[in-house]
């Protein structure tokens, strides 16, 4: 894996931190569209950001992706991350909720 993971859920707003998934396609690979949302503990989005990889993307029906999280714009509290891949009809979300401390 490109990434160094972690179990940690609470992080302070200097930590740069990405979420990172490995999307599979059991066929030919089409364009696929990857939607990141996080929302906090009163549902408003707070970040939202979608992007699109093409077939190309894919080496041996496998395309790595990640996306920064924008920790430093959050303010302290709880927050849901959601992820949704969609390729035609076919879609899959991950969720992870994780807290901003407001302890430095």
């Amino acid at each position: 894996m490109p990434i160094l993971p972690t179990v940690a859920r609470t992080f302070s707003r200097d930590d740069k931190v990405s979420a990172f998934l490995r999307i599979y396609q059991p066929n030919e690979p089409q364009l696929v569209s990857v939607m990141t949302r996080v929302v906090d503990t009163t549902n408003r989005t707070v970040f939202e950001q979608r992007k699109e990889l093409a077939s190309e993307a894919f080496r041996a029906r496998t395309a790595d992706f990640d996306v920064p999280l924008p920790l430093s714009q959050l303010v302290p509290g709880n927050y849901l991350l959601k992820i949704e891949v969609t390729r035609g009809e076919w879609r899959a979300e991950r969720d992870a909720r994780f807290e901003i401390s407001s302890k430095r």
